[in-house]
């Protein structure tokens, strides 16, 4: 199961703001959904500590929805 297809028109558009590219029409690894995770953690960890729980906060429903 793709978990990707899941997401939502904004969800996908966070991700590829945090630097990952989601292809269509292609199966995904459970190593490409921690791939994808990693990417999202270090794009939130990248911002000031006062930016951190905000954007954490944006981030939590894709990224409970991909791992």
């Amino acid at each position: 199961m793709n978990r990707f297809a899941g997401l939502n028109e904004k969800e996908m558009s966070l991700v590829k703001k945090a630097g990952y590219i989601i292809e269509e029409n292609r199966e995904y690894s459970e190593e490409d959904y921690e791939r994808c995770a990693n990417v999202i953690s270090d794009y939130i960890m990248n911002h000031s500590k006062n930016d951190i729980p905000k954007i954490q906060q944006q981030y939590s429903s894709t990224l409970r929805k991909i791992i």
